[in-house]
């Protein structure tokens, strides 16, 4: 991790294929669709890809990017489905 996390708006993508060039020793864990809200203003930024890696979550869109340093990521989830579960 690269100093104090902060969301960044610029990830370095391979003009190939769009996907983001990985630092050193970063290793991609997931990959999924997703459409982003996170704008000040309340508009959306669209659809892109969210990328997981060892060290970071970047989101790439069509016209934008954003990544954020990560030590760990936390999941939480609750189900009501008694199916779901023993």
């Amino acid at each position: 991790m690269l100093g104090r996390p902060s969301w960044r708006n610029f990830v370095e993508v391979d003009e190939s294929d769009g996907k983001p060039i990985l630092r050193d020793g970063e290793d991609l864990l997931h990959l999924a669709k997703a459409e982003l809200y996170f704008d000040s203003k309340g508009d959306g930024l669209g659809v892109g890809s969210v990328y997981v890696t060892s060290a970071r979550v970047m989101w790439v869109g069509a016209t934008r990017s954003l990544d954020y340093d990560m030590a760990y990521i936390g999941l939480h989830a609750v189900t009501h489905d008694p199916a779901s579960f023993p």
